[in-house]
This record gives structure tokens, sequence and C-alpha cells, in this order.
């Protein structure tokens, strides 16, 4: 790390704003300088100033034990030990500033700020403020006491007891560096010269070097425990591997002999097994096979008749068709039946209307057979031959206007049309002839 500026206010003896930048002229260019004045110019408020921004305490501050007890301007006592007894009397608020370069080559700013209530000079003392923010930017990257003193710890390499005793060494801490024992020395030495890695270099070899030692010494171990054969003891040796080996190659064939057997076996067991499954088989279809003697004989007669089926579908065919025909002929003989009667009641009517009877012949039994309009027109050449008329006459031999008759023919109808209109003008009124047709 380093220390680029410390600046503050109201620390101890220190009661206007300072500021000392190591980074503009003459500091800047001076490889060693000294901080000199009388006494209670405020030299260690310097460096106390400094503690407090960067660990929220200070040398002085340990001087005394923890259970001592100091007044306080608002009429309290507090803790000999505590970091807002370092504020100077009089003073309604403190801070130091300290502005760094960290291990990771950043800038940092570490503050550390005491106050009273209300800001003033007679209010209560208020908890420590402490902050840490990046240099670039000015954002706070922690603001709490603990997580401040924590990131300042990672950010310099140094907790407070180390960097008291090496960056900072305040009035009479030298000589406790001094007499520290070699360990505690040796340690803070290696993290203000950097000189951990040859540290851990060195317990690396060590570690190694005395794993081969002991590597060495098991192999010794090992080497001692065998021992030279002689001529004979080789000879018996020699002599039982052979026996062995012959024990070996016997044991061999006979084992590729066995599992030959073996292999033999597993086929005949598999066969024995497929024969039985085949016969399983056989015994089942031979059982379908009788209960399937009917229907085998159902399907052998439906293929000797399959040739006569379209015949037989054809006859079929053509019995529905003939029983249609007949029903539509027996149906169109009744229909003309029952129009040959309606024809004949209405020529019956009809002859009965135009006086068919006079001449003793009718045409009932002559007109059936003729359509409508033959039946009408033959109607009226019968009436004009009779010179008969549908209108009724008077008892003087005029044409009466009788009621027209339902049947009559149209020559009939006109004749008695004209008839009851003459009757009319020579009788001077409107009334008709009672009486039927001349034909009655």
């Amino acid at each position: 790390m380093r220390i680029l500026s410390i600046s503050g206010q109201n620390i101890a003896s220190l009661a206007a704003p300072f500021r000392i930048d190591f980074t503009t002229a003459p500091l800047a260019g001076a490889g060693l300088f000294a901080i000199t004045g009388e006494t209670g110019a405020g030299k260690s408020s310097i460096l106390d100033a400094m503690c407090l921004a960067l660990y929220g305490d200070a040398p002085r501050l340990s001087a005394g034990a923890r259970g001592d007890k100091v007044p306080d301007a608002a009429g309290e006592e507090i803790s000999a030990a505590d970091s807002r007894a370092i504020l100077r009397r009089g003073a309604a608020t403190g801070w130091a500033e300290v502005r760094f370069t960290g291990r990771d080559g950043a800038d940092y700013i570490a503050r550390w700020q005491a106050r009273r209530a209300r800001d003033r000079v007679e209010g209560k003392l208020q908890s420590v403020a402490r902050s840490l923010a990046r240099a670039s930017d000015g954002q706070v990257l922690a603001a709490q006491t603990q997580a401040v003193s924590e990131q300042v710890a990672a950010l310099t390499g140094l907790s407070y007891e180390e960097f008291r005793r090496t960056v900072l060494l305040a009035q009479g801490d030298f000589d406790a560096f001094l007499r520290a024992d070699t360990g505690e020395r040796a340690a803070l030495l290696e993290k203000v010269t950097g000189t951990g890695l040859y540290r851990a270099v060195s317990i690396r070899v060590y570690e190694r070097t005395e794993a081969a030692r002991a590597a060495h010494a098991q192999l010794l171990a090992r080497a001692a425990e065998h021992r030279l054969l002689d001529d004979a003891a080789r000879a018996a040796l020699t002599e039982e591997i052979a026996a062995k080996t012959a024990a070996t190659e016997a044991a061999a064939a006979e084992r590729a002999g066995l599992t030959e057997a073996l292999a033999r076996h597993r086929r005949h067991a598999e066969a024995q097994a497929q024969l039985q499954t085949a016969a399983a088989a056989l015994a089942g279809a031979e059982t379908r096979q009788a209960e399937a003697g009917p229907a085998r004989a159902q399907l052998e007669r439906l293929e000797r008749a399959a040739p006569l089926r379209l015949p037989w579908q054809a006859a079929a065919e053509a019995r529905s068709r003939l029983a249609l025909a007949r029903t539509a002929a027996e149906a169109a003989t009744a229909a003309r039946a029952a129009t040959a009667l309606a024809l004949a009641q209405q020529a019956d009517a009809a002859d009965r209307a135009c006086g068919g009877g006079r001449n003793g012949r009718g045409v009932q039994g002559t007109w059936p057979d003729l359509g409508p309009r033959r039946r009408a027109g033959r109607a009226d050449r019968q009436c004009r031959d009779r010179g008969g008329s549908g209108a009724g006459t008077s008892p003087d031999g005029a044409t009466g206007g009788g009621p027209r008759r339902r049947g009559a023919c149209r020559s009939c109808r006109r004749r008695g049309a004209r008839g009851r209109g003459s009757a009319q003008r020579r009788n001077g009124a409107g009334g008709a002839f009672p009486g039927r047709g001349s034909g009655r």
C-alpha cells in the first residue's frame, strides 16, 4: 500500500482543518522527511488521524486500560480506549480522512468522523461514522465499522496491530518491536519486505525433501528384506516351477475338455427345450384342427355353392322386380277402373240431363272408353241430333228458364239461357216456368 494524503479537523490538538498531500511538492520528491515541532504541536495527532481513518483506532488510545474512564464535555464518562475521546475539547465534530493506494493498484478514501448531538459543543457524543469509497468514481464500498476494517485490511494486507508495528511505530513502540520474540518479529518483517513468498517456497522445499527421504528409507527397508538363494535352493525352486507349470498345462487341457462338454450339454438342453415346445405346439394345432372340423365342412359346402350365388341373386332380384311390377299393374288397373266408373257416372248424369231417355238409347256404356273432350263432343252431337235442350219448357211449348243441370252439354246450356231470356220477354216478367227439361 501507499499513503497519498492525510487530512482532518479537530483531532486532539489539531483544531483547524489540515491536509498533507504526499503526491505534490515538496513531499512528492522527498525520499525521507521528518515531522518536527514542540511538544503538543500535533505531531502524533497526524499519525493518530491516519490510524483513525484507516482502522478506527489510534496508538495513544491503547496507552490506558480498557476499564479506565475519562470525563466528557457532556457531563458523562467514556472509556479511555474509545476513539471518540480523541475529539478535541470544545469541538462539536471532528473527522480524519486518508487517501491511499491498495494492493490492487486502485486508489481509495477511508474516512472517520465523530460528532455530538445537534452539532452542539455540550451535546452527547454520537456513534462513530466510518466509510470506505473508491477514489475514481466516489462509490462507497463499505459504511459500517466492522466492514470498513475488513475491507481496509484486505486492501492494505495488514491488520491494525501489524500496521502500527511496521508502517507506524509510535512513541515507545519501537522498543516493543525490538523486544518482540523471533517468530513475531519475523512475521512482521516478512509482511513489510514482502518475503512471504520465499517462506512459502522454503516450506514446500522442506516438505518435498522430507517426502523424498521417507521414500528412500522405505526402499532401503524393502531391499534389506530380500536374500540371495544358493544353488540347491535355486535348483529346488526351478523344479517346483517346472512341476507347477506342467500341472497348470494339464489343468488347462482338462478345463478345455470340461468347457467343451459343458457347451455340448447346453446345446442338448436347448434342443430338448425346443423339442418340447414343438410337441406342445403340434398338440395344440391338432386340437384346433379337430375343433375346426364342422367349420371346415361348412366352408366346403359354401365353396361348392359359390358358383350358384350370382344366378340366385339375379333370380331374387327378378322376383323382386316382378312383384313390384305386379303391384304397380294392380294399382294402375284399380286407378283405371275407378276412373272409368267416375266417367260412367258423369256420362249417365249428362245423358239424363240432355234427355237421352226419349229415344230409348242412353250414352252409358259407350262413353267410358273415350277421353273427356271426345265424350263432351259426342254429348253435344247427340243433343243436336235429338234437338233437345238442357233447359226446361213451359206448358205452351216455349223454352223455359229452368235451372242449369250438372252434366248438360255446352249447346244445351246456351240454348237454355236463350230460351229463358225469350220467355221473360214474352211474358213481360223475369220468372221462369217451373218444370224440368223436356227429356223428363
